[in-house]
């Protein structure tokens, strides 16, 4: 058993969800979030993400399966040069990106066990883009793993 799979038994553990995302065109930047700022493996994980909808809840081959819908939820803060994260898309498009949806759990001892990779998939168009954020479904993902 895997320390995620032991880390998910236990009531009171939280996953910390991860995405990585490789943007699409020529010198595009692979975009590393979560939803606080974690650094695992020499990778800093921004805290970009508002939230993953389709995941929490439970997922495996009764609830839904590979073909199971997951938004990703976006904060659409100023990043790198960009005045807001969703500008990015401008100079290298989010839809068609590849994403990987990773979960951690963060022990007693403050570590991070893991992170397990969930599912891997493809961006669709960013939707409801304002101010604060935006979101995107993730087309075709492909399960790796199961949440209980």
């Amino acid at each position: 058993m895997s320390a995620v799979s032991e880390l998910r038994t236990f009531d009171r553990a939280e996953p910390l969800y991860l995405v990585e995302i490789t943007l699409v065109g020529a010198g595009a930047p692979v975009l590393y979030f979560a939803e606080q700022s974690v650094t695992l493996d020499e990778i800093s994980y921004e805290p970009y993400l508002a939230g993953i909808e389709g995941v929490k809840g439970g997922c495996s081959p009764f609830f839904g399966g590979p073909d199971m819908s997951i938004r990703i939820l976006f904060l659409n803060e100023p990043w790198g040069i960009y005045s807001r994260l969703a500008e990015v898309g401008d100079d290298f498009p989010f839809e068609g990106a590849k994403l990987s949806l990773m979960e951690v759990y963060i022990g007693i001892d403050g570590e991070p066990a893991g992170p397990e990779l969930l599912y891997r998939g493809v961006l669709g168009r960013l939707s409801s883009i304002d101010l604060m954020g935006f979101q995107a479904e993730v087309a075709s993902p492909e399960l790796r793993t199961y949440i209980t």
